[in-house]
Formats: C-alpha cells, structure tokens, sequence
C-alpha cells in the first residue's frame, strides 16, 4: 500500500509538502504544477486517503483561472480570502483548487462542501456535484433552482448609479461594457451589470442602444478603443456621463477623453466598478462602485454551514453595493 512517503519521494518534495497538499492546507505555499503533480501521482499509487477524521470538516474551494481576466483574478482572490478566513472561524479544512485538476481531486471525495468561484463549465459542475450535495457558486449561478448562490446585487448598482446621474441633471447616459448586446436584451440576470443597465434605462425611458458599447473580449485597451469609437459616432452629441463595466476600462476611457480634449467630468462624467486601490490616483479620481468580495465569500462559507445543518431548498444571496463618489462625475 502506498504511502505518502512513496508520493513524496516520487514527486520529489517533502513529505510534509505532500500531507498539506491531500489535506487541502489553504497556507501552503506551492505552485498549482506541483500540487497538480502529487495528486497525479498519488492517483498513480492508488493511494488511499484517511478521510474519516476528516468527516463533515473539509471544503473544496475550485476556481477557473483559465478562463478569467486580469481584474477577475484579483476579486477572485479577495473572494478566496473571504472564504479562508471564515473557515477558519467555522473550523473547516480548505483545499484550494482550480478546475483543471477536477480529475486529480475527484477520487479523494473527501469533502463535505464545494465552493466554485466563477463560472465552471457544466461538465464538470456534474463531476463535482456527484460529491458532494453542499455546493455553492460566488458570482455564478448555473442553476438557481438547484444550486446555492452569492452574488453582486446589480440591479441595486445601477440603479445607484443612474438614480446618482440623473439627480445630477444627467439624461443621455452610455454604457461601455462587456458581452453583447442580444446577451443584454434578454438576460434578466439579477448578477449582470449590462443587462440592468440596460432594463433600468428602459424603465425609466432614457434608453438609446446607440450609447451603448460593448466588447465579447477584455484587453486592457477596451476602454480606450470603445470610447474612441462613441466619440467618433456621436461627435457633440455625445453622452453627458458613462458608466464603465470596471475601472480598467473606466481608465481607458478617460485617456481617450483627455485626447479629444473632452474635459472629465465637466463635458463628460466617468463611472466606474469595483473600487479598485489606481481609481483614487488617476486624474480625476475615479467615482465608482465598491463591492465586496470578501463578504461574498463569507457569505459562500455560512450557506455551505447551511446546507449542512439540513436545509434542501437553494438559496442565492445577492450582496450590495456603495457608490463611491470622487471627481469624475457630480
């Protein structure tokens, strides 16, 4: 029967390394190749794990860190954050994974909940729900019905956000944005910020789709290049303030504001999402919208503790947000 000294031997790293990786230790420090590696190869031993002390106390925390952008990496990793720490609280063993080592992990079904950040393809949503029943998406909800959620109340955002404009005398408002537009035709997603733009301006009869400008894909010019092109179709008519699906972009879209020489906020009022620590330092400071990751997954944490004191019926859980307000907009 294999040990974990035979794993450890093979994969060429301490024993304690190879313990803290099957037990899912949220402090070791070790690159995802190496963890990856030693659960390949205790696979390769038939290893078996000890799990029976370990009973109704560990959480896999599984990301897709394939698939996601720069800034989603770092609201991911303050959401992770407010997982550890509120496991910590509650006791539980974490063991931190991302979607490519499913197959590794799956044969260990040591856990009594799963945590998923971001979207996981369906897939594997169907491997990792044959281990467990406690399973909890943070900002994803592939199926309200059935699967416990916390996400980003945007509805509450833009209407903050444009309820904010408008009582500032703001009435041609664009957005610059993610996605496509049949997405924010028909999506009612309480969790999608172009869709509730889009449905809250309609609601109150202010909606022009021509000031509306999105990208299926994130680069770190987006901004600059979408607020290009809204100056070059609107020329003076342009929209009086914009809000931005984050501050990156937010960024890029003053820069191209500052080149036409289009004044910020006095011709043109900027805002932003996420509160980013660069959107107080640019000029002007970035008015924007502050989430809350860290709570997100606290919150993730508590509906896990949930499920497992006996609750069957899902439950999504929509976190709030604040308009934090600088001088790119009034």
């Amino acid at each position: 029967m294999a040990t974990i000294k035979d794993i450890a031997k093979k994969a060429g790293v301490s024993i304690a390394s190879v313990s803290r990786v099957l037990s899912g230790d949220p402090t070791l420090s070790i690159s995802n190749e190496k963890r990856k590696n030693i659960l390949q190869i205790a696979e390769e031993l038939s290893y078996e794990y000890k799990v029976k002390r370990r009973k109704n106390t560990s959480l896999l925390v599984i990301h897709n860190q394939m698939r996601v952008e720069e800034l989603e990496r770092i609201h991911y990793f303050h959401i992770q954050r407010g997982i550890e720490k509120r496991a910590k609280e509650k006791k539980f063993n974490l063991f931190v994974a991302n979607n490519s080592e499913i197959e590794s992990i799956v044969r260990f079904k040591q856990f009594s909940g799963i945590i998923a950040i971001g979207e996981i393809p369906q897939d594997q949503i169907k491997i990792l729900s044959e281990i467990s029943d406690t399973f909890v998406f943070v900002d994803s909800c592939p199926n309200e019905g059935k699967f416990d959620a916390v996400l980003t109340d945007c509805r509450y955002t833009m209407k903050q956000v444009i309820d904010y404009l408008l009582d500032n005398g703001h009435r041609q408002i664009g957005l610059i944005g993610q996605g496509n537009k049949d997405e924010i035709h028909y999506s009612k997603i309480r969790s999608h910020i172009e869709s509730a733009f889009y449905f809250y301006m309609k609601e109150k009869n202010l909606l022009n789709e021509s000031y509306i400008y999105l990208s299926e894909t994130y680069e770190k010019n987006t901004g600059y290049i979408l607020m290009k092109q809204a100056i070059k179709d609107h020329g003076i008519q342009l929209p009086t303030a914009f809000f931005i699906h984050n501050d990156l972009i937010a960024i890029g879209g003053i820069r191209a504001l500052h080149e036409e020489l289009l004044d910020v906020p006095a011709r043109v009022n900027i805002i932003g999402m996420y509160n980013m620590s660069i959107s107080h330092m640019i000029t002007p400071p970035l008015t924007t919208v502050q989430v809350y990751p860290e709570l997100m997954g606290e919150t993730a944490v508590d509906l896990c503790c949930e499920r497992m004191s006996g609750r069957k019926v899902a439950k999504t859980v929509y976190i709030t947000t604040d308009l934090i307000k600088r001088k790119s907009s009034f």
